[in-house]
């Protein structure tokens, strides 16, 4: 998600450098420079020191428990239930039963663990 964020922010910024907003293209360039600096360190920061970790990036969320939607978590991600169910459609899960656990990621998807099957072993 910060990823899309920067991308938009940056074309801002460029967009303005480039059609006179600022005194020169310059300036355009230095606003782009920083953001994607501090973008780097950001990224850096939260590889090197873990600590940093929950106020630098989002952490996932669960929206499934042993085959239970989290209506909360939904709603404070403002997911739906037919747009939960879509997504686990596309990962081949057609009822709810088959989830021991579902998350929304950091970037967006959405993973799941599905609960092992008793006769072949398989997950």
């Amino acid at each position: 998600m910060t990823s899309i964020l920067l991308m938009v922010l940056i074309a801002e910024a460029a967009s303005n450098g480039m059609v006179a907003q600022y005194e020169s293209v310059g300036e355009g360039m230095v606003l782009v420079g920083t953001l994607f600096f501090w973008s780097v360190c950001n990224d850096r920061l939260a590889y090197f020191f873990p600590f940093t970790r929950p106020l630098l990036s989002p952490d996932r969320i669960c929206l499934v428990r042993n085959g239970v939607m989290q209506r909360r978590s939904m709603r404070r991600e403002y997911i739906t239930e037919p747009e939960l169910m879509s997504e686990l459609r596309l990962q081949g899960i057609n009822d709810l039963s088959e989830v021991r656990r579902a998350y929304i990621e950091e970037n967006g998807a959405i993973s799941v663990l599905r609960y092992r099957d008793k006769t072949t072993g398989k997950s």
